[in-house]
């Protein structure tokens, strides 16, 4: 690692064989992109156990806009949102959350608007599958790949906003800890949107090594 430019990305270079001889190739690793990749594999392994997504209770329920959920498909309905997270009271055929991820609670508790509404869009999207399909949610099992598109945004929106931002400085340290834990990732190469966490820009042949 060889530190940072412009506060926004974090020089690095390996030394490789190319036909026999000596090559450098140097990399620049986009720091927000990798810090809220390391983020959001982070939420992730914290908040995905055994039986479904880490939930906890919310200190005042949030009435959900949801249609009437008809009773052939409300136990399955309720199971299923269960494992992700999510647990609803009805109550005079007005829904409400009383459980939510662990990550979200205090989102919810603090009525972010954006968090809010994301929310109901999952739940409204998973009520329109629970129509669609007929499988039963006792038996399936939750892993990274299978959590719902409108779920994982969630967390990527959780990941993106905790992240080191451009224009925050880093020492050469804090470089080297960001890299480190970005190798230990399953899916280093991106970010939580899609974004290329490093690229290439330039090999080096025969290079002076001591001017690098």
């Amino acid at each position: 690692i060889m530190g940072q430019i412009d506060q926004k990305f974090i020089v690095s270079f390996s030394r490789t064989q190319v036909e026999g001889a000596s090559c450098v190739s140097i990399f620049l690793f986009d720091q927000h992109a990798c810090h809220e990749r390391v983020r959001l594999e982070d939420l992730l392994s914290k908040n995905l156990a055994e039986n479904g997504i880490v939930s906890e209770f919310i200190e005042n329920y949030v009435e959900l806009e949801l249609r009437v959920i008809s009773s052939h498909c409300l136990e399955n309905f309720l199971n299923w949102i269960r494992k992700l997270g999510f647990e609803i009271r009805i109550d005079s055929e007005k829904y409400y959350l009383v459980k939510a991820p662990r990550f979200l609670v205090h989102k919810i508790e603090n009525k972010e608007s954006i968090f809010l509404s994301k929310v109901n869009r999952v739940i409204e999207s998973e009520l329109d599958k629970s129509y669609k399909q007929k499988q039963n949610a006792a038996k399936y099992q939750l892993n990274w790949s299978s959590i719902p598109l409108e779920l994982m945004d969630l967390f990527n929106t959780e990941a993106c906003r905790g992240a080191i931002k451009f224009g925050d400085k880093l020492s050469i340290d804090k470089c080297k800890e960001l890299i480190e834990k970005l190798s230990s990732c399953k899916l280093p190469f991106s970010c939580a949107h899609g974004r290329p966490t490093v690229v290439p820009i330039k090999q080096i042949k025969k290079p002076n090594l001591k001017k690098l």
